[in-house]
């Protein structure tokens, strides 16, 4: 019988979870050796899954929130129901990125500029509002 399964990463990190990895939880009334075999793959990021439960999930660049996965176990003769491992991807602020600006003025002319102003041709991937 498989179990579902949660794990977290961060940001922009790979999960790597050692043996038995998702097989942890799982049982065979026979007491068999069991693999594991992926179903389904997770929709917003790269999942290598090992016959022996480990694994390696690496989010989707930037992405956060939840994804997952669903995965049966085989004894070698049958194979269980169907077991979902949820990830947790939690963001991860990401640092604002400022590009170059020039103006020309006139000698002791003031310089004046409305918003957005210098902060016009910056950027946060987070979406994070920007002050300067």
């Amino acid at each position: 019988m498989a179990a579902n399964d949660s794990f977290s990463v961060n940001q922009d990190t790979t999960l790597t979870v050692g043996a038995p990895g998702v097989l942890g939880n799982d049982t065979d009334v026979d007491g068999d050796p069991l693999t594991a075999i992926v179903v389904s793959a997770p929709a917003h990021g790269a999942l290598t899954l090992n016959a022996n439960g480990g694994f390696s999930y690496t989010p989707a660049a930037t992405y956060s929130g939840s994804d997952s996965f669903t995965y049966k176990a085989n004894d070698g003769v049958a194979d269980s129901n169907v077991a979902t491992v949820t990830i947790t991807v939690n963001g991860v602020n990401h640092a604002p990125v400022a590009v170059n600006d020039s103006y020309s003025i006139g000698e002791d002319t003031a310089l004046t500029g409305a918003a957005p102003g210098v902060l016009g041709n910056d950027t946060d991937v987070n979406g994070n509002p920007l002050t300067a």
